[in-house]
């Protein structure tokens, strides 16, 4: 809502995840699925699991594209991380 009380026409509109977004979190929530635990709590997920997944699911794509997967798999792991870090301290 705007300061002068008239909704944006983005709130207007139900919130949705674009196509390649939903791509991401369905690779990021498989490779979730296998995470090794130690006594210390969870792992990372491991770079070789995600290059192998997308090796496996997209083929030849562009190393650009492959990077930009990593990068985004690696940002969703670090915020999991720390919430279940957060959670095992509680």
């Amino acid at each position: 809502m705007r300061a002068d009380g008239v909704a944006h026409p983005a709130d207007k509109k139900p919130l949705a995840l674009s196509g390649d977004c939903i791509d991401f979190y369905d690779a990021f929530c498989l490779l979730g699925a296998s995470r090794k635990w130690s006594q210390v709590g969870p792992q990372p997920i491991e770079v070789s699991e995600a290059l192998a997944l997308v090796n496996e699911g997209y083929g030849e794509i562009d190393p650009d594209e492959r990077l930009k997967f990593l990068r985004l798999i690696k940002l969703l792991d670090r915020v999991e991380l720390k919430f279940l870090h957060s959670k095992a301290r509680k």
